[in-house]
C-alpha cells in the first residue's frame, strides 16, 4: 500500500534500520513501520510503500513526493508540521498556487513573492517559510547520497550538527556549508567520530572534489597504513618505511614522481599535527597504541603507595582461612604451598600484584584466597573477576561459585552499538578489589580502558600464564608488566593438578608433563613413546589422513552427545585441515548419521538441529566465544532456539544468524580461557605455518583436562614447538619505568 506523507519522529533508530511515526496526509493517521536501511529524513514529503510482515509494517520502498497540486499543498499545511497554520489560511496559501508543479521548490526560490500573499499575516507566512526551507535545505544533497550510493551514515552523522546542542558549538547551517565541511575536512570528521571505514569516506570525498593528491586525503591513508601494520604485526610502533611500503603498493593513489616526496612529507606533516601519528626518534605509532600504552603506565604507577599490613596480623589471616579451605573442601591436609603464602603477602602489601604459573600451579585456588584475605583486612569490600572472554568467566564460575565472574566487556559496560564503554576515566568503577584472569589475551587497548575506569580500587591483581598465545590485538601488556619488573610479581612453579596421572603410571608422559616439557623448553619426542592413557599421538603423512583421523577421533569420543565435553583445535581457519572445512565435514557426517532437520542461512552456511555453535558477539546475555548448540529450528528466517554454555537458552532471530558459526573445530585463539575434558588437536603434517609456535602448541594442549589427542607428524610436531612467536615491538615496559623514576623524583 502506498501513502504520502512525512516521518514525524523516530522511534528507534540504528545505524542500519529504523521504526518510525508516519504522518499520512490524505487522512491526518499515522502508522508505524520499520526500515531495514537508515536512508529518510525527519519532515521530508515521501511517496512510501508498506507491506505487513508477521503483523507488522514494513517500508519497502520510498521515494521524495513532489507537491504537483494545490490540493496536496492544503493537506500538507494543514498537517502536524505547521501547527500554526488554521485549515482556513492553508486554503488561502493552496489557492495562489493553482495549476502549479513542484510548489514547494517555487516558494524557496520566490520568498518575496510567497511572503506578499493576501490575506495571510507575515508573520505566519514567514514561519511557513522557514520550516519549509529547513526541511527541504538537505533533501537535494541526501538524494545525491542515495542515488550515488554513498554511505549515509556520514550523512546522518553530518546531519546531527546541524541541530543545537551543548556540545556541537560550531554547526552546519546549509547544505552549502555541509559540502564545504565534506570538501575540507571529511576525512578527520570520520576518523574522530569513528563512523564509516576509510573506503566509504574515500568515495564520498573523490565524488565531490576528485582531488586525489589531496594532502588530507595521503595523510589518513597513512595512518590507516600504520594501524594496519601494527595490527599485522601486534606492535605498538613501527618505522615509516615499512609504512611507505605499504603506501606504496597503495593502487588509491598515482602521484607523478616529481611531487611524490615533498607531498608525502606534507602529508605526515599533517598527520602529526592532528595527532593521527606521533613519532618519538624513529618509532611511528599510531595516536590510539601510543596513547594506550601511556594510560596503562601511567595507571601502574599514579597512588600505588599502599598501608602496609604486619607480617604477623598476615600469618594469622592466612591460618585462618588455611582452617576455612580445609572444612570447605572436606580436606583436613590442604594447606598453601610456599609459593602461593609468598604470593599472598605480596598482594596485601601491594596495590598491583601479577600471579603468573602454568596449569596445575593453583592459580584458581590462590585467587579464592585472595578474595578471603582482602576481606579480612578490608572489611565490607567490593570486589569483581573480569576476564577476556565468556567461557573463560564460566570456568572461574564453576570453581568460584560466589566471585559472579563476567567478561572485561560487562564490567565496563561497552555498548556494541556506540563503540563506547559506560565506565571510564569519568565514571569510574565502584569497586574496591579487581582481579583480571586470562591477562595474556588482554590487548593494550582493553588494560588501558579497563585501567583508567578501575582507579578507584584499592588493590587490583594481574592472573595468567606468560607462556600461553598474548592478544590477537595489538600490544603485549602482561609481558610487558612482568618485564618492567617494577610490578609487583609472583611465579608459581609448584604443580598440584596431576589428575591425568594413574599412580601406577608415573614414569608415563600426561598432558601436564607434556605442557611443562614444552613450557620449558625441553620438549623430547622421544618421551613421548612412553605415555599413558591421557595423551595419545597420531601421527600420519598428509592432510587427507589427518582429516580422515580427526573426524574418526571426534566420532569414537561420542562428539556429537557430549559437545561440550570434547573440542576439536586447529590453528588456522583455512586451508583442507582448517577450522572451516574440518566444520563443513564433521557437520555433513552428523547430518547424514542422525537425518536432522536443516536450515540454509547463506550459500556458504548453514545449520541442523543438535549442530555446535559459537556466538561471535557480546550482546546481551551471550559473549564472543560463547559455545552452544541448536536446540530446534522452524522455518528460514524465524527464530532459533539455542543453549549456551549448556546453561542458558537463548531465542535467536533472523538478524542474530550472521553472529554465529559452527563450533566442532576453533581456532586456538576461540579456545583461549577454556578448558575442555577431550580435546582433539589438528596440525598440518605436511606445512608448518610460520605464526604456529611454541606459545600456539602449548596454549592448545592446555586446554585439554583429562585426555589429549595430537593427529599430525613428528617433523610438523617438532618445527612447530621449535618455531618461536613473532617479536612484538612495544614500548611499554620502558615507559613504566620511566614512570615509575619520574613518581619517584616527584614523592622525594
Amino acid at each position: 500500500m502506498s501513502h504520502i506523507g512525512y516521518i514525524k519522529k523516530f522511534i528507534s533508530q540504528k545505524k542500519t534500520w529504523f521504526i518510525a511515526e508516519f504522518y499520512i496526509l490524505k487522512n491526518k493517521e499515522t502508522i508505524i513501520f520499520e526500515r531495514k536501511s537508515n536512508d529518510m529524513l525527519l519532515n521530508v514529503l515521501y511517496s512510501v510503500n508498506i507491506t505487513e510482515k508477521n503483523s507488522k509494517k514494513e517500508c519497502d520502498s520510498w521515494t521524495y513526493h513532489i507537491i504537483n497540486d494545490n490540493d496536496l499543498l492544503y493537506q500538507y499545511l494543514s498537517s502536524d508540521l505547521f501547527k500554526i497554520v488554521n485549515e482556513k489560511t492553508a486554503e488561502t496559501i493552496s489557492r495562489h498556487f493553482v495549476k502549479t508543479s513542484d510548489i514547494l521548490n517555487k516558494i524557496i526560490r520566490n520568498k518575496d513573492n510567497f511572503l506578499s500573499i493576501p490575506s495571510v499575516s507575515e508573520y505566519i507566512l514567514k514561519n511557513i517559510y522557514k520550516k519549509i526551507s529547513n526541511i527541504e535545505e538537505f533533501v537535494p544533497l541526501h538524494l545525491e547520497f542515495v542515488n550515488e550510493n554513498l554511505d549515509l551514515e556520514i550523512f546522518n552523522e553530518l546531519l546531527q550538527f546541524t541541530k543545537p546542542s551543548k556540545e556541537k558549538l560550531e554547526l552546519i547551517k546549509s547544505s552549502k556549508e555541509m559540502l564545504e565541511l565534506i570538501k575540507n575536512d571529511l576525512y578527520y570528521f570520520n576518523h574522530d567520530k569513528k563512523i564509516t571505514s576509510l573506503e566509504a569516506v574515500d568515495k564520498i570525498f573523490l565524488h565531490f572534489t576528485n582531488d586525489k593528491n589531496n594532502i588530507k586525503r595521503i595523510a589518513h591513508y597513512l595512518y590507516e597504513h600504520c594501524n594496519n601494520v601494527l595490527k599485522k604485526t601486534s606492535s605498538t610502533y613501527t618505522q615509516i618505511p615499512a609504512v611507505l611500503y605499504e603506501f606504496n603498493k597503495d593502487e588509491n593513489f598515482y602521484i607523478p614522481f616529481d611531487e611524490k616526496e615533498e607531498l608525502i612529507n606534507q602529508a605526515f606533516n599533517y598527520a602529526f599535527e592532528k595527532k593521527l601519528l606521533v613519532l618519538i626518534g624513529e618509532k611511528l605509532y599510531t595516536k590510539e597504541s601510543y596513547e594506550d600504552e601511556l594510560n596503562i603506565a601511567y595507571c601502574l604507577s599514579k597512588n600505588n603507595k599502599v598501608n602496609k599490613i604486619c607480617s604477623f596480623k598476615i600469618n594469622r589471616f592466612i591460618k585462618q582461612i588455611e582452617k576455612e579451605v580445609r572444612k570447605e573442601l572436606n580436606n583436613p591436609k590442604f594447606k598453601y604451598d610456599k609459593s602461593q603464602v609468598n604470593a599472598l603477602k605480596k598482594f596485601i602489601n601491594s596495590k598491583f600484584t601479577v600471579i603468573t604459573g602454568g596449569p596445575g600451579t593453583g592459580k584458581t585456588t590462590l585467587i579464592k584466597a585472595v578474595v578471603k584475605l582482602f576481606q579480612k583486612v578490608y572489611k565490607e569490600s567490593e570486589f569483581r573477576i573480569a576476564t577476556p572472554t565468556g567461557r573463560a568467566a564460566a570456568r572461574i564460575k564453576d570453581s568460584f561459585i560466589e566471585s559472579d565472574a563476567t567478561t572485561i566487556h560487562k564490567l565496563l559496560e561497552y555498548d556494541f552499538e556506540k563503540d563506547e564503554f559506560g565506565k571510564n576515566e569519568y565514571n569510574l568503577l565502584s569497586l574496591d578489589l579487581l582481579i583480571i584472569d586470562e591477562c595474556s589475551m588482554v590487548d593494550n587497548n582493553l588494560f588501558s580502558r579497563l585501567l583508567l575506569a578501575s582507579q578507584n580500587a584499592k588493590k587490583i591483581v594481574f592472573v595468567g600464564d606468560t607462556e600461553q598465545l598474548p592478544s590477537i590485538d595489538i600490544g603485549n601488556a602482561f609481558e610487558d608488566i612482568i618485564n618492567s619488573k617494577k610490578i609487583t610479581t609472583v611465579h608459581l612453579s609448584k604443580t598440584h593438578r596431576q589428575k591425568d596421572k594413574d599412580p601406577n603410571e608415573q614414569d608415563k608422559i600426561g598432558i601436564v608433563d607434556l605442557a611443562y616439557m614444552i613450557r620449558n623448553n625441553q620438549f623430547d619426542i622421544g618421551k613421548l613413546d612412553n605415555v599413558n592413557d591421557s595423551l595419545k599421538l597420531i601421527f600420519v603423512s598428509d592432510q587427507n589422513k589427518c582429516l580422515e583421523e580427526v573426524e574418526r577421533n571426534y566420532i569414537n569420543k561420542n562428539g556429537f552427545n557430549e559437545p561440550y565435553a570434547i573440542q576439536i583445535i586447529s590453528p588456522t581457519n583455512k586451508n583442507e585441515l582448517g577450522v572451516k572445512n574440518i566444520n563443513r565435514k564433521i557437520q555433513d557426517t552428523y547430518i547424514d548419521k542422525n537425518n536432522k532437520k536443516v536450515m540454509e542461512i547463506n550459500s556458504e552456511f548453514k545449520i541442523a538441529e543438535g549442530d555446535k555453535v559459537m556466538y561471535l558477539k557480546n550482546e546481551g546475555n551471550l559473549s564472543n566465544g560463547d559455545i552452544g548448540t541448536i536446540k530446534s529450528l522452524t522455518a528460514k528466517k524465524r527464530p532459533i532456539n539455542a543453549r549456551f554454555n549448556d546453561k542458558v537458552d537463548e531465542v535467536l532471530d533472523f538478524n542474530q544468524f550472521s553472529n554465529l558459526t559452527l563450533s566442532y573445530a576453533c581456532t586456538v585463539h576461540k579456545t583461549q580461557g577454556s578448558e575442555f575434558q577431550k580435546v582433539i588437536l589438528a596440525l598440518d603434517p605436511e606445512n608448518v605455518s610460520p605464526f604456529i609456535s611454541k606459545k600456539l602448541i602449548y596454549t592448545a594442549i592446555t586446554r585439554a583436562k583429562q585426555e589429549l589427542t595430537i593427529i599430525t607428524s613428528q617433523n610438523s610436531l617438532i618445527k612447530s614447538i621449535k618455531q618461536k612467536p613473532p617479536i612484538r615491538n612495544t614500548t611499554l615496559k620502558e615507559l613504566i619505568r620511566l614512570m615509575y623514576k619520574k613518581r619517584y623524583k616527584t614523592y622525594v
